[in-house]
């Protein structure tokens, strides 16, 4: 099981590295507005348009395209109905909970347009990575302040004014590639990525492996050991002493009841050899229950160890990745900058 994620602003490369990883890694495309582009499609088809035109415009070469029967853009009906209508007015998570509720269990699955940190919080939440890809020349498809949103993003570069689902600096990426040369080297920059993935996965997995089949991870170290002869010995002597005294002075109220008088000194040898009894009771039988509880530890112990190796085939799905381990790759800048390729930031 894989699951990837992929950031960016429009053109900058993002579809052309999940057709790269669709094809190379059989990771399929889930993208996270397939949904809301249904809803689309049925309002398209409710006005008369042919299927054939719904996807060019939802997903094809009119995406840019002003709709006709909206008087808007497919990606300005996507942007607003995913971010106004369905995170403000539905719920924050919306989108990201169905994006991950559609997901079975070993499914490789990529969110090829990652808007939000808590959809990238989803893929990790799935043992899973994402993947910035930055483009020269690409910038937001949207600004919330309009004309001055995008003043002040293309003069100084700050981000106050774009819409909510273009701020790709909330994003905490695993990986940046500055996706600047061939596309070849996109796609050479995409296996190094997915390959320390891969590595961060595999040494997971071994720490998880080895937490889970140490004899008692995950429990305090005390409830796991099995009670010493001589704390079996300590433990009744403590106990026997405290009943040694009650039975003394139970001697002089209870004995006289039954008729049997009896004096200090033959009180003290009563209670002494009902005591010296009562001490090994306590020893033998406490060492019986220790036997038995230390049985049980080892058949836990071994069924642990069983299924911790059998589930460490699928372990990103049982210890998810920290988003605190982040690699960054060093740069590799060309002198070419005419066609479009990848460099991984630094």
């Amino acid at each position: 099981m894989t699951v990837v994620g992929l950031a960016g602003f429009a053109q900058s490369g993002k579809t052309t590295a999940a057709l790269y990883l669709e094809k190379k890694y059989g990771i399929k495309r889930r993208h996270i507005a397939d949904p809301l582009r249904a809803m689309l499609a049925v309002l398209l088809k409710a006005n008369g348009m042919s299927s054939d035109m719904i996807t060019r415009y939802l997903e094809g070469d009119l995406k840019e395209c002003v709709i006709p029967e909206l008087g808007v853009t497919s990606r300005y009906a996507q942007i607003t109905l995913g971010t106004e209508w369905g995170r403000k007015l539905i719920g924050d998570n919306l989108w990201a909970n169905t994006w991950e509720r559609g997901i079975e269990d070993g499914d490789s699955v990529m969110n090829d347009s990652v808007r939000f940190p808590n959809e990238a919080d989803a893929i990790r939440r799935r043992g899973g990575v994402v993947i910035m890809i930055k483009r020269p020349g690409t910038k937001p498809a949207k600004f919330k302040w309009g004309k001055l949103g995008e003043f002040l993003y293309d003069k100084f570069g700050l981000m106050w004014g774009v819409h909510d689902s273009e701020r790709t600096d909330r994003l905490k990426p695993d990986f940046t590639i500055h996706n600047d040369n061939t596309v070849g080297q996109l796609y050479a920059d995409i296996d190094e990525a997915m390959a320390l993935h891969f590595s961060r996965v595999m040494k997971t997995i071994e720490g998880g492996v080895k937490r889970c089949c140490r004899p008692g991870a995950g429990q305090r170290s005390g409830s796991l050991m099995a009670q010493s002869k001589l704390m079996s010995l300590v433990e009744a002597l403590a106990s026997n002493a405290v009943a040694f005294i009650i039975s003394i002075l139970a001697n002089f109220a209870v004995l006289p009841l039954f008729g049997f008088h009896v004096k200090f000194g033959q009180s003290v040898c009563i209670t002494i050899i009902f005591t010296a009894i009562s001490i090994i009771r306590t020893y033998l039988v406490r060492r019986v229950f220790t036997w038995w509880e230390g049985r049980e530890l080892l058949m836990r112990v071994t069924s642990s160890r069983r299924s911790c190796c059998l589930e460490g085939r699928y372990a990103v799905t049982i210890w998810p990745l920290t988003t605190t381990s982040r690699h960054y790759f060093n740069s590799r800048r060309a002198d070419d900058a005419v066609n479009p390729g990848s460099v991984l930031s630094a």
